[in-house]
């Protein structure tokens, strides 16, 4: 299921980074996923910090992870 919704999500983040459709983003939105210490972290779902996120030129895929406030 983890690994199943993170593949979805990310092919999601893809596609609105290639087509600027927010919609995609939506199912997305409050889900979040665990990691091995147990620590939930929110699915990064606002188009401008994708965007930011992705135009950094860094490792962009683990900061979409970030946990959000």
């Amino acid at each position: 299921m983890r690994a199943q919704l993170a593949k979805g999500y990310s092919a999601a983040v893809k596609r609105f980074l290639e087509t600027n459709d927010a919609a995609v983003l939506t199912p997305y939105e409050g889900k979040s996923i665990t990691d091995i210490h147990k620590q939930d972290h929110l699915l990064e779902t606002r188009p401008n910090v994708l965007l930011r996120l992705a135009n950094t030129g860094s490792d962009a895929d683990m900061k979409i992870y970030r946990l959000i406030d």
